[in-house]
């Protein structure tokens, strides 16, 4: 580093900048958080205006630290080169009978052909309790070490965290499909046998993947008498293919098995008919190589997979179904190979994915720094509480706590500077006739704008939308024994209300956005999504000018989820949007193409209008009296605000439309309204029985997944447990929650159904007494 002027080249580049990146975190780990920050404070305040040195650098550290520090600065300023570390000779044995402790030793050993290097090296011990970490000093070729865990350890990892700088072993990471498309040289093997019209789709596959020059492939059949190369990436095409059948054998140390029939990844079952697969391994000549095997059933979803699949480059294996395809399974391998990772031999009965990091973690680390809060959290959850207490009496439709919660709202739009949506009302009334009411019901929908500053923009508006309206005591979906309690709706959607308004305020300070936004609290939501018909219906802004809709519903249960994006099947952009979101802010979203119908968003998607709703997780509190805001994540309402903002602020921007897929979308999985027992349709119509299913909207394959199951409920009763997955109701299909939703609107409390359940790759047939709402 020492010698280190200006980047022109990978290796200036790795070494100017990574390497010295490396050195920074590494005084972190040894002196800690808090005097690395007073480390850097002294060196600023000395060195200010100065040509600066490593050297000072280092003593502003030891300074604070009370260590010497020098030594390690010398060693990785001045030496070129990185360490090369391997674990040998690793066993475990009772380290005492007593309290069953044990002892794990081994050797690390430095292979690189340089002088030994003086570090800390971080060791973790996976056990059946957990992670227990460790560190070995080490400056010698070989460091014996013994350490003394108080479970049964599993497995040995070393620099698991890659906390040190040092060269990386190919086998350290999984193979994945960002390999194979990251090759500039393919080949490409097809099966000799399989048909002309199978071949053609293969073939099609291969030139998209290597048009405009971007690989070179070269293509080949199974029954070639030939050696396969070792210095590049090979595509396996087709289940029947005779080479990929050898490459791609069991491997029990990733959890991968293959059979006639599909192949399980992971506890995953893809089977091959009516599916098609990916699976990327390593080339056994050449760990630094990936091969990969694609089947493709129907063959009209190859033209959908080819475009797909470079989108996915952080995985090991891929199910998908359907000719669009939809995706339905996805996964890293673990790093079995690694010569950093050993699998202790008394614990070889113990499958390696128990030692993951999925389930066994490392400890958290704090950030070193937290930018505040652009949202105020403290804020949002007091509006929860407001609209979610009893004096709001549940906004149910006609009720005065409705009533006030829609003057509440006009208040906010008010006082954060929006304009009155509806000429000078912020108000636009209307009416409707609730399925089995005998007289029209009033309400009104909230529409505030902030207009935009750009004139090319003129007449285009986005949309920022939630619904303020609930089921007081006896709206649609309330169950039969609890009518007339008081439903809160915090979840659903004080929630929502609260995050809108939140941005409201936000957006309208930082000025006017180069396109309008128009801010909506539908109202009528509930009992069919009457507030939003209404509006597009009667819009105040040009149809033909709104870009899209970013709606805001059940919210509030974010915890340590993700952030469920809806619909994204809308727009080819979304899913796109919403992966750069999470890349930028750290905050984890989910993008689910279909479950349009959940909420508003599905009035204006009739419309041809692309939108999505954020939304974070089905719970057994929904529609019951128990959805109360001591309930509501206050962390999560400012994660989801982040997250809307982020997505607001591309779509004010944009200067082109998005790409409507609105008829790709409608072929996915619809929802109806998230939670327990999904309600009657967007239609309006009502559904009068109960199942007691709480629906997984991350499954995009055929059926509806239960994520959970409501107890003593009709589903309970008949054995459907967590995971299994209904594909049809008396033979009746269900392909997704919209289909489940009307299979049951044609049913009435104590009618006995059988319903087809998918567990483990096995259907069954049980019988369901349904249960009045």
């Amino acid at each position: 580093m020492s010698e280190f002027r200006s980047r022109h080249s990978p290796a200036t580049e790795a070494v100017g900048y990574g390497k010295a990146l490396m050195l920074f975190h590494m005084t972190r780990r040894q002196i800690g958080d808090e005097a690395f920050k007073r480390g850097l404070q002294k060196f600023y305040r000395e060195q200010r205006g100065k040509r600066a040195t490593f050297m000072d650098l280092a003593r502003a550290f030891s300074a604070v630290a009370e260590t010497d520090l020098l030594p390690m600065y010398e060693q990785w300023v001045t030496r070129a080169g990185a360490p090369d570390l391997r674990a040998t000779d690793v066993t475990m044995a009772r380290a005492s009978a007593a309290n069953e402790s044990y002892a794990v030793r081994g050797t690390l050993r430095q292979v690189q052909k340089a002088a030994p290097f003086a570090m800390d090296i971080p060791v973790a011990i996976r056990t059946r309790a957990g992670v227990e970490m460790f560190k070995v000093a080490s400056n010698q070729r070989d460091t014996k070490f013994e350490f003394v865990t108080q479970a049964e350890p599993l497995s040995v990892e070393i620099d698991p965290e890659f906390d040190l700088f040092r060269l990386l072993d190919a086998r350290e990471t999984a193979p994945s499909l960002g390999q194979m498309f990251g090759d500039p040289e393919i080949v490409a093997v097809l099966p000799a046998a399989a048909s002309a019209e199978t071949q053609a789709v293969y073939r099609k596959m291969i030139e998209f993947w290597g048009g405009g020059n971007a690989q070179k492939i070269d293509t080949r059949l199974d029954s070639a008498r030939m050696a396969l190369p070792k210095d590049r990436a090979i595509w396996f095409f087709g289940r029947d293919n005779t080479l990929a059948k050898q490459w791609f054998a069991d491997d029990p140390a990733i959890g991968y098995a293959v059979a006639d029939d599909g192949i399980n990844a992971a506890g995953t079952n893809m089977p091959f008919k009516d599916h098609s697969t990916v699976v990327v391994r390593r080339n056994p000549g050449n760990p630094a190589k990936a091969v990969g095997w694609v089947t493709v059933d129907p063959l009209a979803a190859g033209e959908g997979l080819a475009r797909k699949l470079p989108h996915y480059g952080k995985y090991s294996y891929l199910g998908f179904e359907g000719t669009e395809p939809a995706n339905t399974a996805k996964g890293e391998w673990i790093a079995a190979d690694s010569p950093l990772h050993v699998v202790l031999p008394a614990s070889n009965a113990v499958p390696m994915a128990a030692a993951a990091p999925a389930t066994n973690k490392f400890p958290p680390r704090r950030p070193l720094a937290t930018l505040p809060a652009v949202f105020d959290g403290a804020a949002m959850i007091e509006l929860v509480r407001w609209l979610a207490d009893p004096a709001r009496d549940g906004r149910g439709l006609g009720t005065e706590g409705l009533q006030a919660a829609g003057d509440y709202v006009a208040d906010a739009f008010n006082a954060a500077g929006l304009v009155p949506g509806n000429g000078e009302s912020y108000f636009q009334p209307f009416e409707f006739t609730p399925a089995g009411a005998k007289q029209p019901i009033r309400t009104r929908n909230v529409v505030g704008v902030l207009q935009g500053a750009n004139p090319a923009f003129a007449d285009q508006a986005v949309i920022v939308s939630a619904h303020y309206d609930h089921l007081g005591r006896s709206g649609p979906g309330v169950r039969v024994e609890e009518v007339g309690q008081l439903h809160p709706g915090a979840d659903d959607n004080a929630s929502g209300v609260a995050v809108m308004l939140e941005l409201a305020r936000t957006l309208a300070a930082a000025g006017a956005p180069p396109r309008t936004l128009v801010f909506i609290g539908f109202s009528g939501e509930e009992s069919g999504l009457n507030g939003s018909k209404f509006f597009v219906a009667n819009s105040t802004v040009p149809l033909a000018g709104i870009r899209a809709v970013v709606n805001l519903d059940t919210v509030g249960r974010l915890g340590n989820g993700e952030v469920t994006a809806l619909a994204t099947g809308t727009a080819t952009e979304w899913q796109h949007v919403f992966r750069g979101i999470t890349f930028t802010t750290g905050i984890p979203t989910k993008s689910i193409p279909g479950a349009s119908q959940s909420s508003d968003q599905q009035s204006f998607i009739e419309r041809g209008i692309p939108g999505i709703q954020l939304f974070t997780k089905a719970h057994l509190d929904y529609h019951r009296p128990t959805d109360t805001a001591d309930k509501v994540d206050v962390d999560g309402l400012v994660k989801v605000a982040t997250v809307a903002r982020e997505t607001i602020d591309y779509l004010v921007q944009r200067p082109e439309p998005l790409t409507i897929t609105i008829d790709a979308a409608a072929g996915g999985n619809n929802a109806g309204p998230a939670g327990a027992t999904s309600s009657g349709g967007a239609d309006g119509t009502s559904r009068r029985v109960s199942f007691g299913l709480v629906p997984d909207y991350a499954q995009q394959a055929r059926g509806v997944k239960a994520e959970s199951v409501v107890p003593d409920s009709p589903a309970a009763h008949a054995g459907i447990v967590a995971g299994d997955v209904l594909l049809a109701l008396d033979g009746v299909a269900i392909n997704d929650l919209g289909a489940f939703s009307n299979a049951l609107k044609q049913h009435v409390a104590g009618d006995k159904v059988k319903a087809t359940i998918l567990r483990d790759g096995v259907e069954t047939v049980v019988a369901v007494e349904l249960l009045a709402r």
